[in-house]
């Protein structure tokens, strides 16, 4: 609705859907919207217990779908390269590195490539644990795959 009021004002602007210079900017700026809800939010600061309790719960979510993640002390969950295909999977130097951060949120980034952080748009609470092993998964599956 949001996305066909925008192309509607464009329109009513002289711009035209296909040509409008901010097109490939849209999906950056419909994410950025979105990240506003749980990024950089005073609502997003969560207690330390909190934390400690959703990365748990992220760890048996992601045994539950047959990923064994690893729960370091205090730092990033460690998520192996998953190949679906026959053969070894990864070589555990580009595992996924899962951060839950009190004020911040979720984070996903590959191991010894910091360039590579970057946000997931998930809540910081227990609703949001499945959703988030399913997005790591799929990630770790597709890393291996591509390497």
């Amino acid at each position: 609705m949001l996305l066909d009021a925008w192309w509607t004002a464009g329109e009513q602007h002289g711009l035209a859907r296909v040509h409008s210079p901010w097109r490939s900017d849209l999906a950056s700026i419909v994410v950025d919207v979105l990240a506003a809800r749980y990024c950089e939010s005073p609502d997003v600061k969560a207690s330390d217990q909190l934390v400690s309790l959703l990365r748990n719960d992220l760890v048996k979510a992601l045994g539950q779908l047959g990923v064994a993640a690893e729960l370091t002390p205090n730092g990033p969950i460690r998520v192996p390269q998953l190949r679906e295909s026959a053969g070894a999977g990864g070589d555990g130097h580009d595992d996924l590195l899962v951060r839950l951060d009190a004020e911040y949120g979720w984070y996903v980034g590959i191991d010894g490539d910091h360039q590579s952080d970057g946000g997931i748009l998930a809540p910081v609470s227990q609703n949001a644990v499945a959703e988030v092993a399913e997005l790591v998964r799929g990630m770790a599956v597709r890393l291996a795959n591509e390497r």
